[in-house]
């Protein structure tokens, strides 16, 4: 969104906003204004019909009572009594009939004045039930009937029968509002007056309505919103009648009852609405006014971002945009000087660059965030072997036509930037190289924003080829060195023999140092004889179930001659291990080179403990002794060939370790030292329960 249509919204809002909410208020005071008295009046109308026929009921009620005084003082006969009640029974056009019943409900005098009335089932169960007021609510062509039963002296009852053609009258001719109107309900929320307009099959549903029940059941004056039958909303007052525990209703539409606020609602959206577009008409040409300016620097800005210094025009509007156009202006003026300034040592710095970056032997390789290549030096191309010439800026490692071993190799180290050197060969210009790579993430130095990757490839070819000449030749000299340390060995058991003649005990005990010597350079010589087996997979895995619990009980047994000399005992826990499936000659060289490096570490009357557990899929052992411990700079280097902890040398070339890691990784397990200066150094191997290769395949890596 521009910055004029911005400012005009803004613009718009301001004026718009407090027309809104003004007018939105005043809606609804009027709404609730209208419905106060909407519902006033209805309470009003329903207050005076429930008086008329609480008056109506007491008023019949009276000239039943005038007939029984006036009867018992006249002491007449049955004769006199009928001349009475027939002078009541004419005194108002709603009477139907005044009769003289027994306790039972029979007829022992009836006088009729109006046409005679069917019997209902309402009436049926009132007579059966002797109540003082009874309603026979209107069915089809029969009016509604009202009830009056009064007590006699003598045990009778006086009951009169109305049709209440009055009360109906005026309730079928009073109307509020539109078609608003009111009707009596009895105490079963039954309508037993209502107009015309309130058809009987409507009428049947009035029990239902939430206003019926909260009438007889509140007792006193009150009004609501609720909804009919037919889901219409209505507004409603209602007043008992406690004579017969009835109650006036009140109904009428609430579309009918708020028209007034309804059409002031109408009137008010369009007056908004011919506010809005006056009001964001002078927002939009207020905005232009104010943008025109702003739009004048901004394309300057740009100008001046593409790298070109023009001419700002002066703003002469006589404000705060002038300043800023002034105070532009010179900016750019600064900026345009500085750019000259600073052009010449930027393309001094860049040459400087390039020059160090291709004349290192060392390939680089950069990549930016997205993973794409920007730079690339003269050793990197050698390196990787691409084509003279080809461009690597802005294209992805999988574009290049690279040899697949390169790819792979360069790609798990941008994938992991901050993992450790890698070592990878692959072949490129027809040579076979091996490269040592290894990735850093390039980061910002205020937020560590990581913006992509440089690696860094060193060509170790000719140092991996000389140390292979050198094991080479170190595996033919031990390989030569093996039958004459043999010859020695079993010449100098025959001398100890006496073979060639009896010794003198001083000569018995230089052969038996010999022979003594002889034996330790042959270990020594089987250990690296071992060892070059193991690094070029010689040995072929013989994998079958191996409890290591066993094994390492075994190799405790065979050590505890010799470590019983310093007091060192062991302690092995595995019984609980399941069996792992691996080669057990290589196991029983595993654990006895772990518990015999432990068993001369360990302190003198100290302990080896060896322990394990399972962890999923695998078995994870720990061989520990009491000693020194390993320092943290020694913890990875102690598993390479020839490397002892400074200090710590007792007897043997440093290669024990190494076998140890070789016959791990052929099981496609690992091996590491835990634990640094402290007391003890712990060893842990984990190895899989179950081979996944075949036999000798599993992958290692040689030192």
């Amino acid at each position: 969104m521009s910055l004029r249509a911005k400012a005009a919204v803004l613009l718009g809002c301001m004026g718009l906003v407090p027309l809104v909410a003004m007018g939105t208020w005043s809606q609804s005071v009027a709404r609730r204004t209208t419905m106060a008295s909407v519902l006033e009046l209805h309470t009003k109308v329903a207050e005076r019909f429930a008086a008329e026929v609480g008056a109506y009921i007491e008023g019949m009620q009276d000239r039943m009572r005038l007939a029984l005084v006036t009867t018992q003082a006249s002491r007449s006969d049955w004769k006199g009594i009928e001349t009475i009640l027939r002078a009541v029974a004419t005194s108002h056009a709603d009477i139907r009939s005044l009769s003289i019943v027994n306790p039972k409900g029979r007829v022992l005098l009836d006088i009729e004045s109006g046409p005679p009335l069917a019997q209902s089932e309402d009436l049926s169960q009132c007579r059966g039930r002797a109540d003082p007021i009874c309603w026979s609510p209107a069915a089809g062509a029969a009016p509604s009937v009202l009830e009056l039963l009064e007590p006699m002296p003598s045990g009778l009852h006086l009951r009169l029968t109305l049709v209440p053609k009055s009360l109906l009258d005026a309730i079928g001719t009073s109307h509020i509002g539109g078609t608003g109107f009111a009707l009596l309900i009895d105490r079963k929320g039954r309508p037993v007056l209502f107009p015309e307009s309130l058809t009987a099959q409507r009428s049947s549903t009035v029990p239902a309505w939430p206003i019926a029940r909260q009438a007889l059941a509140a007792g006193a004056v009150g009004s609501s919103l609720f909804q009919d039958e037919a889901g219409r909303r209505q507004v409603g007052a209602y007043a008992p009648v406690p004579a017969f525990q009835g109650a006036v209703l009140t109904v009428q539409p609430e579309a009918e009852a708020m028209w007034t606020a309804n059409q002031m609602r109408r009137s008010l959206v369009l007056v908004l609405a011919l506010a809005a577009l006056l009001a964001m008409a002078a927002a939009f040409w207020l905005s232009r006014r104010l943008a025109r300016p702003l739009l004048a620097l901004s394309q300057a800005a740009a100008q001046v971002a593409a790298g070109s210094f023009p001419e700002t025009p002066l703003l002469s509007t006589g404000d705060e945009l002038q300043t800023l156009s002034e105070n532009f202006r010179r900016m750019v003026a600064e900026l345009k000087r500085y750019s000259e300034v600073q052009l010449d040592r930027l393309l001094e710095a860049q040459r400087r660059l390039e020059a160090m970056l291709y004349s290192i032997d060392d390939g680089i390789l950069m990549t930016e965030g997205s993973g794409r290549l920007v730079l690339a030096n003269r050793s990197a191309i050698d390196m990787t072997g691409l084509p003279a010439g080809e461009s690597v800026d802005g294209r992805r490692l999988e574009d290049l036509p690279l040899p697949d071993e390169a790819r792979r190799a360069l790609q798990t180290a941008l994938d992991d930037p901050t993992g450790p050197v890698r070592e990878a060969a692959w072949v490129s210009g027809g040579a076979a190289r091996t490269v040592l790579i290894s990735a850093h993430p390039v980061v910002l130095p205020r937020n560590q924003d990581l913006r992509g990757v440089v690696l860094a490839l060193r060509d170790v070819t000719l140092e991996r080829e000389v140390e292979r000449m050198k094991d080479g030749f170190l595996h033919s000299i031990t390989h030569d060195l093996r039958s004459p340390m043999a010859s020695i060995i079993g010449f100098s058991k025959y001398l100890l023999k006496g073979v060639g003649g009896t010794l003198s005990a001083e000569q018995t005990e230089m052969v038996a140092t010999i022979q003594d010597a002889s034996q330790r350079t042959l270990a020594l010589v089987n250990d690296i004889l071992d060892l070059a087996r193991l690094e070029f997979r010689k040995v072929k895995l013989k994998a079958a179930p191996v409890r290591l619990g066993d094994v390492a009980e075994r190799t405790a047994r065979t050590l505890r001659g010799v470590a019983q000399q310093r007091g060192v005992s062991f302690k092995v826990e595995l019984a609980a291990l399941a069996p792992v499936e691996a080669d057990p000659e290589l196991m029983e060289r595993l654990l006895g080179n772990l518990m015999g490096n432990a068993a001369k570490f360990a302190r003198d009357n100290g302990l080896v403990s060896v322990s394990g557990r399972e962890e999923g899929e695998s078995v994870e052992l720990c061989v520990a002794d009491d000693g020194d411990g390993v320092p943290e700079a020694f913890r990875e280097r102690i598993f390479e060939k020839f490397e002892q902890v400074p200090g710590t040398r007792k007897g043997g070339l440093g290669l024990g370790l190494t076998i140890c890691r070789e016959i791990v990784q052929m099981h496609g397990g690992r091996i590491w030292a835990g634990r640094e200066l402290g007391p003890g150094a712990p060893f842990s191997v984990s190895l899989p329960k179950r081979q996944a290769a075949p036999a000798g395949a599993a992958p290692g890596a040689g030192a």
